[in-house]
Protein backbone atom coordinates (compact mmCIF):
# COMPACT_ATOMS: atom_id res chain seq x y z
CA UNK A 1 0.00 0.00 0.00
CA UNK A 2 2.82 2.01 0.83
CA UNK A 3 4.38 1.45 -2.67
CA UNK A 4 0.57 2.87 -4.46
CA UNK A 5 0.67 5.88 -2.27
CA UNK A 6 4.26 6.48 -3.01
CA UNK A 7 3.75 6.16 -6.94
CA UNK A 8 0.33 8.43 -6.94
CA UNK A 9 2.47 11.39 -5.06
CA UNK A 10 5.12 11.18 -8.01
CA UNK A 11 2.41 10.70 -10.52
CA UNK A 12 0.11 13.80 -8.79
CA UNK A 13 3.41 15.98 -8.40
CA UNK A 14 4.73 14.88 -12.52
CA UNK A 15 1.41 16.22 -13.21
CA UNK A 16 1.22 20.05 -11.14
CA UNK A 17 4.96 20.12 -12.60
CA UNK A 18 3.80 20.13 -15.83
CA UNK A 19 0.55 22.58 -15.41
CA UNK A 20 -2.39 19.75 -15.69
CA UNK A 21 -3.37 20.50 -12.19
CA UNK A 22 -3.27 23.15 -9.62
CA UNK A 23 -1.50 23.20 -6.45
CA UNK A 24 -4.89 22.77 -4.54
CA UNK A 25 -5.61 19.89 -6.72
CA UNK A 26 -2.17 17.98 -5.31
CA UNK A 27 -3.15 18.95 -1.91
CA UNK A 28 -6.86 17.16 -1.59
CA UNK A 29 -5.59 14.26 -3.34
CA UNK A 30 -2.14 13.33 -1.55
CA UNK A 31 -2.65 15.86 1.40
CA UNK A 32 1.04 17.14 0.48
CA UNK A 33 0.69 20.89 1.13
CA UNK A 34 2.41 23.95 -1.16
CA UNK A 35 5.50 23.20 0.77
CA UNK A 36 5.43 19.43 -0.05
CA UNK A 37 4.50 18.57 3.71
CA UNK A 38 2.19 15.99 4.57
CA UNK A 39 -0.75 16.92 6.28
CA UNK A 40 -1.98 15.33 9.72
CA UNK A 41 -4.97 15.04 8.78
CA UNK A 42 -6.12 11.15 9.08
CA UNK A 43 -8.25 11.00 6.13
CA UNK A 44 -4.81 11.10 4.19
CA UNK A 45 -3.66 8.11 6.10
CA UNK A 46 -4.86 5.36 3.62
CA UNK A 47 -6.35 1.71 5.15
CA UNK A 48 -6.16 -1.27 2.95
CA UNK A 49 -9.26 -1.71 0.56
CA UNK A 50 -11.46 -4.69 1.71
CA UNK A 51 -14.13 -6.68 -0.27
CA UNK A 52 -16.49 -7.76 2.28
CA UNK A 53 -20.24 -10.72 1.66
CA UNK A 54 -23.02 -8.29 1.37
CA UNK A 55 -25.90 -10.51 2.22
CA UNK A 56 -29.04 -10.62 0.66
CA UNK A 57 -31.58 -11.30 3.67
CA UNK A 58 -34.13 -9.71 1.62
CA UNK A 59 -34.05 -13.20 -1.00
CA UNK A 60 -35.24 -15.41 1.86
CA UNK A 61 -38.71 -16.45 3.26
CA UNK A 62 -39.82 -15.75 6.51
CA UNK A 63 -39.61 -19.79 7.18
CA UNK A 64 -36.04 -19.62 5.95
CA UNK A 65 -34.81 -16.84 8.30
CA UNK A 66 -36.06 -18.55 11.24
CA UNK A 67 -34.17 -21.89 9.77
CA UNK A 68 -31.04 -19.94 10.06
CA UNK A 69 -30.27 -20.14 6.09
CA UNK A 70 -27.34 -18.54 4.99
CA UNK A 71 -28.68 -16.10 2.35
CA UNK A 72 -27.14 -15.79 -0.84
CA UNK A 73 -23.92 -13.34 -0.72
CA UNK A 74 -22.36 -11.09 -3.35
CA UNK A 75 -18.88 -9.48 -2.83
CA UNK A 76 -18.60 -5.77 -2.43
CA UNK A 77 -15.56 -3.84 -2.77
CA UNK A 78 -15.15 -0.94 0.63
CA UNK A 79 -12.77 1.22 -0.94
CA UNK A 80 -13.14 3.96 0.75
CA UNK A 81 -10.02 6.01 2.58
CA UNK A 82 -7.98 3.48 0.36
CA UNK A 83 -4.99 4.40 -1.32
CA UNK A 84 -6.84 5.45 -4.78
CA UNK A 85 -9.88 6.64 -3.05
CA UNK A 86 -8.79 10.92 -3.28
CA UNK A 87 -7.50 10.06 -6.57
CA UNK A 88 -10.49 8.43 -7.92
CA UNK A 89 -12.91 11.37 -5.59
CA UNK A 90 -10.97 14.19 -7.63
CA UNK A 91 -11.27 12.50 -10.71
CA UNK A 92 -14.68 11.50 -10.45
CA UNK A 93 -16.76 14.90 -11.14
CA UNK A 94 -14.32 15.72 -14.45
CA UNK A 95 -15.56 12.56 -16.03
CA UNK A 96 -19.18 12.94 -15.06
CA UNK A 97 -18.98 16.25 -16.52
CA UNK A 98 -17.32 14.58 -20.07
CA UNK A 99 -19.66 11.53 -19.76
CA UNK A 100 -22.09 13.81 -19.81
CA UNK A 101 -21.50 15.88 -22.66
CA UNK A 102 -20.37 12.78 -24.39
CA UNK A 103 -23.60 10.81 -23.93
CA UNK A 104 -25.86 13.60 -24.60
CA UNK A 105 -29.51 12.32 -24.49
CA UNK A 106 -28.69 9.08 -23.74
CA UNK A 107 -27.05 9.84 -20.56
CA UNK A 108 -28.89 8.22 -17.44
CA UNK A 109 -27.91 8.71 -13.97
CA UNK A 110 -30.14 6.78 -12.47
CA UNK A 111 -34.56 6.10 -11.51
CA UNK A 112 -35.20 9.57 -10.63
CA UNK A 113 -33.43 10.94 -13.73
CA UNK A 114 -35.15 8.68 -15.79
CA UNK A 115 -38.93 10.14 -14.63
CA UNK A 116 -37.26 13.21 -14.95
CA UNK A 117 -37.25 12.52 -18.93
CA UNK A 118 -40.60 10.46 -18.79
CA UNK A 119 -42.01 13.69 -17.52
CA UNK A 120 -40.72 15.62 -20.95
CA UNK A 121 -41.86 13.08 -23.24
CA UNK A 122 -45.21 13.41 -21.53
CA UNK A 123 -45.28 17.04 -22.67
CA UNK A 124 -45.39 16.26 -26.58
CA UNK A 125 -45.60 12.24 -26.51
CA UNK A 126 -45.01 11.00 -30.22
CA UNK A 127 -48.49 9.61 -32.18
CA UNK A 128 -48.41 6.42 -34.12
CA UNK A 129 -47.01 2.99 -33.05
CA UNK A 130 -44.99 3.61 -30.36
CA UNK A 131 -42.86 0.76 -28.64
CA UNK A 132 -40.59 0.57 -25.58
CA UNK A 133 -37.45 -1.30 -25.41
CA UNK A 134 -34.41 -2.32 -22.82
CA UNK A 135 -31.69 -4.52 -22.69
CA UNK A 136 -30.53 -5.77 -19.58
CA UNK A 137 -26.88 -6.50 -18.86
CA UNK A 138 -26.30 -9.77 -16.39
CA UNK A 139 -23.73 -7.82 -14.24
CA UNK A 140 -24.36 -4.22 -12.99
CA UNK A 141 -20.87 -3.42 -12.54
CA UNK A 142 -19.19 -5.57 -15.43
CA UNK A 143 -15.40 -5.30 -15.58
CA UNK A 144 -14.24 -3.54 -18.51
CA UNK A 145 -10.94 -4.71 -20.69
CA UNK A 146 -8.64 -1.65 -19.13
CA UNK A 147 -7.16 -0.81 -23.20
CA UNK A 148 -10.65 -0.35 -24.05
CA UNK A 149 -11.83 1.51 -21.31
CA UNK A 150 -8.75 3.76 -22.13
CA UNK A 151 -9.38 3.88 -26.16
CA UNK A 152 -13.22 5.06 -24.95
CA UNK A 153 -11.86 7.70 -22.45
CA UNK A 154 -9.57 9.00 -25.62
CA UNK A 155 -12.58 8.92 -28.11
CA UNK A 156 -14.63 11.24 -25.56
CA UNK A 157 -11.67 13.82 -24.85
CA UNK A 158 -11.74 14.33 -28.31
CA UNK A 159 -14.92 15.40 -28.78
CA UNK A 160 -15.09 17.15 -25.47
CA UNK A 161 -15.00 21.13 -24.67
CA UNK A 162 -15.67 20.97 -21.28
CA UNK A 163 -12.48 20.31 -19.70
CA UNK A 164 -8.70 21.79 -20.49
CA UNK A 165 -6.45 19.49 -21.91
CA UNK A 166 -3.72 19.59 -19.35
CA UNK A 167 -6.73 17.98 -16.97
CA UNK A 168 -7.35 15.41 -19.27
CA UNK A 169 -3.72 13.78 -20.21
CA UNK A 170 -4.10 13.76 -15.83
CA UNK A 171 -7.00 11.95 -15.94
CA UNK A 172 -5.53 9.67 -18.23
CA UNK A 173 -2.45 9.25 -16.47
CA UNK A 174 -4.63 8.77 -12.96
CA UNK A 175 -6.87 6.19 -14.61
CA UNK A 176 -4.20 4.05 -15.94
CA UNK A 177 -2.70 4.26 -12.38
CA UNK A 178 -6.20 3.70 -11.24
CA UNK A 179 -6.20 -0.18 -12.89
CA UNK A 180 -2.28 -0.62 -12.42
CA UNK A 181 -2.53 -0.39 -8.55
CA UNK A 182 -5.67 -1.87 -8.09
CA UNK A 183 -5.96 -4.55 -5.19
CA UNK A 184 -8.56 -5.74 -2.37
CA UNK A 185 -7.63 -7.83 0.97
CA UNK A 186 -9.97 -10.18 1.88
CA UNK A 187 -9.03 -12.72 5.16
CA UNK A 188 -5.71 -10.64 5.64
CA UNK A 189 -4.46 -11.50 1.87
CA UNK A 190 -4.02 -9.16 -0.58
CA UNK A 191 -5.35 -9.85 -4.35
CA UNK A 192 -4.60 -7.85 -7.40
CA UNK A 193 -6.56 -8.19 -10.60
CA UNK A 194 -5.05 -10.24 -12.93
CA UNK A 195 -7.71 -9.70 -15.86
CA UNK A 196 -10.15 -6.70 -16.50
CA UNK A 197 -11.08 -4.25 -13.92
CA UNK A 198 -11.85 -5.79 -10.70
CA UNK A 199 -15.26 -5.82 -9.80
CA UNK A 200 -17.23 -8.93 -11.74
CA UNK A 201 -16.75 -10.58 -15.20
CA UNK A 202 -13.98 -9.54 -18.12
CA UNK A 203 -16.35 -9.30 -20.79
CA UNK A 204 -20.40 -7.25 -20.51
CA UNK A 205 -22.61 -9.72 -21.60
CA UNK A 206 -25.94 -8.72 -22.29
CA UNK A 207 -29.00 -10.67 -20.88
CA UNK A 208 -32.57 -10.65 -21.37
CA UNK A 209 -34.50 -7.51 -23.77
CA UNK A 210 -37.82 -6.31 -23.71
CA UNK A 211 -39.63 -4.95 -26.45
CA UNK A 212 -43.32 -3.83 -26.53
CA UNK A 213 -46.18 -1.73 -24.70
CA UNK A 214 -44.66 -2.30 -21.12
CA UNK A 215 -41.68 -2.75 -19.82
CA UNK A 216 -39.56 -3.08 -16.31
CA UNK A 217 -36.62 -0.71 -15.98
CA UNK A 218 -34.55 -0.66 -12.93
CA UNK A 219 -36.96 -0.68 -10.15
CA UNK A 220 -40.12 0.83 -12.12
CA UNK A 221 -42.30 -1.06 -14.99
CA UNK A 222 -42.67 1.47 -17.79
CA UNK A 223 -46.26 1.23 -20.37
CA UNK A 224 -47.89 3.41 -22.82
CA UNK A 225 -51.61 4.67 -22.52
CA UNK A 226 -54.07 4.93 -24.82
CA UNK A 227 -52.22 8.31 -25.46
CA UNK A 228 -48.98 6.97 -26.09
CA UNK A 229 -47.95 8.97 -22.88
CA UNK A 230 -45.70 6.71 -20.39
CA UNK A 231 -46.90 5.79 -16.95
CA UNK A 232 -45.44 3.90 -14.44
CA UNK A 233 -45.38 2.06 -11.80
CA UNK A 234 -43.00 0.52 -9.14
CA UNK A 235 -41.31 -3.04 -10.16
CA UNK A 236 -40.23 -5.56 -7.67
CA UNK A 237 -38.49 -8.53 -8.30
CA UNK A 238 -39.72 -11.87 -8.33
CA UNK A 239 -36.92 -13.28 -6.44
CA UNK A 240 -37.42 -10.37 -3.39
CA UNK A 241 -39.03 -11.66 -0.48
CA UNK A 242 -40.02 -8.32 0.89
CA UNK A 243 -38.70 -8.09 4.76
CA UNK A 244 -37.25 -5.57 6.49
CA UNK A 245 -35.51 -4.71 9.79
CA UNK A 246 -37.61 -6.46 12.33
CA UNK A 247 -38.58 -3.68 15.42
CA UNK A 248 -37.76 -6.42 18.25
CA UNK A 249 -33.95 -5.87 16.85
CA UNK A 250 -31.42 -3.71 18.07
CA UNK A 251 -31.48 -1.33 16.06
CA UNK A 252 -32.07 2.46 16.89
CA UNK A 253 -35.89 3.57 17.58
CA UNK A 254 -35.50 6.18 14.78
CA UNK A 255 -34.44 3.55 12.21
CA UNK A 256 -37.70 1.80 12.28
CA UNK A 257 -39.69 4.88 11.46
CA UNK A 258 -36.84 6.32 9.12
CA UNK A 259 -37.17 2.65 6.88
CA UNK A 260 -41.04 3.11 6.88
CA UNK A 261 -41.22 6.90 5.52
CA UNK A 262 -38.29 6.42 3.48
CA UNK A 263 -40.33 2.97 1.48
CA UNK A 264 -43.57 4.97 1.21
CA UNK A 265 -42.08 7.83 0.03
CA UNK A 266 -40.28 5.22 -2.58
CA UNK A 267 -43.59 4.02 -3.55
CA UNK A 268 -45.63 7.26 -4.02
CA UNK A 269 -42.65 8.35 -6.35
CA UNK A 270 -42.46 5.55 -8.19
CA UNK A 271 -45.80 5.76 -9.16
CA UNK A 272 -47.27 7.57 -11.96
CA UNK A 273 -51.18 6.96 -11.41
CA UNK A 274 -52.60 6.63 -7.85
CA UNK A 275 -54.72 3.16 -8.43
CA UNK A 276 -51.19 1.71 -8.58
CA UNK A 277 -49.89 4.04 -6.10
CA UNK A 278 -52.37 2.92 -3.61
CA UNK A 279 -52.29 -0.82 -4.40
CA UNK A 280 -48.10 -0.70 -3.65
CA UNK A 281 -49.03 0.99 0.00
CA UNK A 282 -50.82 -1.53 0.45
CA UNK A 283 -48.70 -4.15 -0.01
CA UNK A 284 -45.79 -2.12 1.63
CA UNK A 285 -47.70 -1.44 5.15
CA UNK A 286 -48.56 -4.98 5.12
CA UNK A 287 -45.13 -6.54 4.45
CA UNK A 288 -43.54 -4.03 7.37
CA UNK A 289 -46.80 -5.41 9.69
CA UNK A 290 -44.82 -8.37 9.00
CA UNK A 291 -42.01 -6.99 10.20
CA UNK A 292 -43.66 -5.86 13.84
CA UNK A 293 -44.54 -2.24 12.22
CA UNK A 294 -47.48 -0.61 14.05
CA UNK A 295 -49.82 -0.16 11.61
CA UNK A 296 -51.57 2.58 13.58
CA UNK A 297 -48.34 4.77 12.71
CA UNK A 298 -48.97 4.64 8.84
CA UNK A 299 -52.10 6.61 8.31
CA UNK A 300 -49.74 9.47 9.36
CA UNK A 301 -46.72 8.91 7.86
CA UNK A 302 -48.87 8.40 4.74
CA UNK A 303 -49.59 12.07 5.05
CA UNK A 304 -46.39 13.14 4.93
CA UNK A 305 -45.27 11.25 2.67
CA UNK A 306 -47.96 12.78 0.23
CA UNK A 307 -47.27 16.33 0.73
CA UNK A 308 -43.61 15.41 0.46
CA UNK A 309 -43.90 14.24 -2.72
CA UNK A 310 -46.75 16.47 -4.22
CA UNK A 311 -44.17 19.09 -3.42
CA UNK A 312 -41.53 17.44 -5.00
CA UNK A 313 -43.39 16.49 -8.27
CA UNK A 314 -44.42 20.64 -8.88
CA UNK A 315 -41.14 21.91 -7.77
CA UNK A 316 -39.35 19.44 -10.69
CA UNK A 317 -42.03 20.14 -13.17
CA UNK A 318 -41.17 24.05 -12.55
CA UNK A 319 -37.90 23.85 -12.14
CA UNK A 320 -37.93 22.47 -15.81
CA UNK A 321 -39.53 25.11 -17.23
CA UNK A 322 -38.29 28.07 -15.18
CA UNK A 323 -34.74 27.45 -13.56
CA UNK A 324 -34.80 29.26 -10.26
CA UNK A 325 -31.81 31.68 -9.08
CA UNK A 326 -30.74 30.58 -5.81
CA UNK A 327 -30.18 33.65 -2.78
CA UNK A 328 -28.39 32.46 -0.20
CA UNK A 329 -28.69 34.17 3.47
CA UNK A 330 -25.57 32.95 5.29
CA UNK A 331 -26.00 33.35 8.86
CA UNK A 332 -24.91 32.02 11.99
CA UNK A 333 -27.01 29.86 13.63
CA UNK A 334 -29.13 30.96 16.36
CA UNK A 335 -32.15 30.12 18.33
CA UNK A 336 -34.66 32.39 16.60
CA UNK A 337 -33.03 31.13 13.34
CA UNK A 338 -36.97 28.91 11.99
CA UNK A 339 -38.48 32.27 13.05
CA UNK A 340 -36.38 34.39 9.85
CA UNK A 341 -36.96 31.12 7.91
CA UNK A 342 -40.85 31.74 8.21
CA UNK A 343 -40.39 35.30 7.46
CA UNK A 344 -38.45 34.77 4.60
CA UNK A 345 -40.84 32.06 3.54
CA UNK A 346 -43.84 34.60 3.69
CA UNK A 347 -41.87 37.15 1.36
CA UNK A 348 -40.57 35.21 -1.09
CA UNK A 349 -43.70 35.71 -3.71
CA UNK A 350 -42.81 39.65 -3.05
CA UNK A 351 -38.58 39.05 -3.87
CA UNK A 352 -40.16 36.95 -6.93
CA UNK A 353 -41.99 39.62 -8.13
CA UNK A 354 -38.62 41.93 -7.69
CA UNK A 355 -36.30 39.14 -9.17
CA UNK A 356 -38.19 36.39 -11.27
CA UNK A 357 -37.76 32.76 -10.19
CA UNK A 358 -35.65 32.67 -7.01
CA UNK A 359 -35.58 30.16 -4.21
CA UNK A 360 -34.51 31.28 -0.89
CA UNK A 361 -31.38 29.39 1.09
CA UNK A 362 -30.72 29.85 4.45
CA UNK A 363 -27.14 28.70 5.02
CA UNK A 364 -26.58 28.51 9.27
CA UNK A 365 -23.63 27.48 10.37
CA UNK A 366 -23.93 26.13 14.27
CA UNK A 367 -22.00 26.77 16.74
CA UNK A 368 -17.89 25.00 18.13
CA UNK A 369 -18.87 22.03 20.10
CA UNK A 370 -16.68 20.56 22.31
CA UNK A 371 -19.05 17.45 22.48
CA UNK A 372 -18.15 17.05 17.95
CA UNK A 373 -14.48 17.75 18.79
CA UNK A 374 -14.22 15.27 21.23
CA UNK A 375 -16.27 12.26 19.33
CA UNK A 376 -15.29 13.21 15.89
CA UNK A 377 -11.88 14.98 15.74
CA UNK A 378 -9.19 12.77 15.56
CA UNK A 379 -6.70 14.83 15.57
CA UNK A 380 -7.76 16.25 19.04
CA UNK A 381 -4.93 15.04 20.88
CA UNK A 382 -1.25 15.50 20.09
CA UNK A 383 1.73 14.44 21.92
CA UNK A 384 3.21 16.34 24.43
CA UNK A 385 5.86 19.21 23.54
CA UNK A 386 9.30 17.58 23.34
CA UNK A 387 11.01 18.91 26.92
CA UNK A 388 7.53 20.10 28.53
CA UNK A 389 4.85 18.39 30.61
CA UNK A 390 2.15 20.58 28.56
CA UNK A 391 0.04 18.86 26.12
CA UNK A 392 -0.74 20.33 22.39
CA UNK A 393 -4.77 20.27 22.45
CA UNK A 394 -6.96 21.46 19.06
CA UNK A 395 -9.85 22.41 21.25
CA UNK A 396 -10.60 25.06 23.68
CA UNK A 397 -12.98 23.72 25.77
CA UNK A 398 -11.41 25.08 29.98
CA UNK A 399 -11.30 21.94 30.79
CA UNK A 400 -12.38 18.42 29.46
CA UNK A 401 -13.08 15.84 31.92
CA UNK A 402 -13.26 13.21 29.15
CA UNK A 403 -10.30 13.87 27.94
CA UNK A 404 -7.53 11.20 29.14
CA UNK A 405 -4.68 13.51 28.29
CA UNK A 406 -5.14 17.08 30.02
CA UNK A 407 -2.68 17.40 32.80
CA UNK A 408 -3.41 18.69 35.63
CA UNK A 409 -0.81 21.59 36.68
CA UNK A 410 -0.59 23.15 40.43
CA UNK A 411 -4.29 24.14 40.38
CA UNK A 412 -4.85 24.74 36.80
CA UNK A 413 -5.48 23.00 33.65
CA UNK A 414 -2.79 24.66 30.74
CA UNK A 415 -4.28 24.07 27.10
CA UNK A 416 -2.25 24.86 24.33
CA UNK A 417 -4.10 26.35 21.35
CA UNK A 418 -2.67 25.84 17.82
CA UNK A 419 -3.89 28.56 15.59
CA UNK A 420 -2.20 30.11 12.33
CA UNK A 421 1.14 27.88 13.50
CA UNK A 422 1.54 29.99 16.43
CA UNK A 423 0.94 28.60 19.71
CA UNK A 424 -0.89 30.71 23.11
CA UNK A 425 -0.90 29.31 25.96
CA UNK A 426 -4.20 29.79 28.23
CA UNK A 427 -4.18 28.83 31.61
CA UNK A 428 -7.98 28.25 33.54
CA UNK A 429 -8.56 28.20 37.28
CA UNK A 430 -10.22 24.85 38.51
CA UNK A 431 -13.75 25.41 39.66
Amino acid sequence: MEETKSEIAREVLAQEASGNITSKDKTLITGLNSDNNMKRRTDYRPVPPKIRPLFKVHKLSEAKIKDKVIPPQRFINAAKHGPLYKLGQRSSPHLTKISKSYCGEEFLLDTPHLLKKVEEYNMAPQEGNVLLATLDVEALYPSINPDLAIEAMRHAFESDNTTTGGIKEALLKFTELSFKRSCVTFRDNIYKSKIGIPTAHFWIKFGSWELGKEINFLDITLYLDGSNRIQYKLYTKPTDALNYPRTDSFHPNHVFNSVAFSQMLRVANRNSREETRQSDLQQLKSDLHRSGHDMAKFDNLEVKVREQSSSSSATTVEETAHPKTNIVFPVQYFLELPQLKAVLRDIESDIEVLLGPTKIVTASKKGRSIGNKILRNSSICRSPIEGSSNWVQSCNAPRCLTCKHMRKAGDVFVVILIRSRTANVVAYNIL
